[in-house]
């Protein structure tokens, strides 16, 4: 399904996500470090959701379906030939997304090789006869100079991998712990990775 669903601009989050500036909670189970232990060489937060919505009309002709969410609202998604089994798609199925998403900062450190950026995307979908539905997941993976850090203001300013200054104000308390081993002259790698998966259930 093409939506706002899964919409991921990946190498744009990557970097605006930078030292854990994200809304991502951390992963479960995953004590918050503290005193020495918390000024650490890498980091890494996970995020998960689950959504649904209600299937209210669907056009076969153009492969659009209408749904509408939790809070009543209706919107458009057209179906692209990645979603198999259409034809099985009704009014008053319920399509269920499920989205997952985890930063992860490290540093690299004196010597070690400093990986290309790189990004790599995978799709499934549903088996002929099988429920309607897709998956889409997506890494990139980067490696960033640190020019200055500002740990009173918690502002990190780096060199992207394409170049051109980028400023960062680092919000989670992961991500100015973090921020306590840099300085500048520092590279670090980032690796983003996000993965949808949209199935159709009936009720």
């Amino acid at each position: 399904m093409r939506s706002d669903f899964g919409r991921s601009a990946f190498t744009a989050a990557l970097l605006s996500a930078l030292l854990l500036g994200t809304a991502c909670k951390n992963e479960p189970g995953t004590p918050a470090p503290k005193g020495d232990a918390a000024k650490k060489d890498s980091a890494k937060v996970t995020d998960e959701a689950t959504e649904k919505a209600t299937v209210v009309s669907v056009e076969k002709a153009t492969r659009t379906v209408t749904l509408k969410n939790k809070d009543g609202k209706t919107f458009p998604v057209q179906c692209g030939p990645e979603v198999r089994n259409f034809d099985q798609i009704a009014a008053g199925n319920v399509v269920v997304v499920k989205y997952m998403r985890s930063l992860e900062v490290a540093m690299v450190k004196p010597g070690e090789a400093v990986t290309p950026p790189t990004a790599a995307v995978a799709a499934g979908r549903a088996e002929p006869g099988a429920k309607p539905g897709a998956a889409i997941a997506g890494q990139v993976t980067a490696t960033v100079k640190i020019e200055s850090v500002d740990q009173e203001k918690h502002v990190v300013v780096f060199t992207a991998p394409g170049g051109g200054l980028r400023v960062v104000a680092v919000q989670r308390p992961e991500g100015r712990e973090f921020m306590k081993t840099l300085k500048p002259g520092d590279q670090v790698q980032i690796t983003w990775t996000e993965a949808v998966a949209i199935s159709v259930e009936k009720e």
